[in-house]
């Protein structure tokens, strides 16, 4: 849903379904990029842009993938409000879903749903150099 959500917000920004679908053909995607885009190994800041992909224009002429903004035309796509737009829909499914029975997720979903929001709330701390509401941070240097 996240990368239908990215895919979208390219549209929006002017590219073709075509092109906009292309671009994301070999790339990791946007959860990906909340996770891991930003950081190097040591887990220091590599820019100021986590959670964000970066899209430029190949040889070819074709939208892709870039590794950071350092293109002349780019068109960056900040995924943390991706995230936050469609996660209240998704979560109230997940939920829903839950109730089933048998549920189609197994062991206690509403506690996995509030683990998984825990650890989006720290990673989001983490990467902007905030306070988590759980109140686990780095400091950002």
């Amino acid at each position: 849903m996240l990368k239908l959500a990215a895919v979208k917000a390219l549209i929006e920004s002017g590219l073709s379904p075509e092109e906009a679908t292309s671009a994301f053909r070999g790339d990791r995607g946007p959860y990906s990029a909340m996770l891991t885009d930003g950081y190097g190994p040591d887990r220091e800041p590599l820019f100021t842009y986590p959670g964000t992909m970066f899209f430029t224009r190949n040889s070819d002429g074709q939208w892709v993938a870039a590794d950071g903004p350092d293109r002349i035309v780019c068109i960056q796509l900040r995924c943390w409000p991706l995230f936050d737009s469609i996660w209240p829909k998704v979560r109230a499914r997940i939920l829903y879903e839950g109730t089933f029975n048998p549920a189609p997720y197994p062991g206690d979903v509403e506690a996995e749903v509030f683990a998984f929001e825990e650890r989006i709330a720290e990673l989001r701390a983490e990467r902007w150099g905030e306070i988590s509401e759980t109140g686990s941070s780095r400091e950002r240097v």
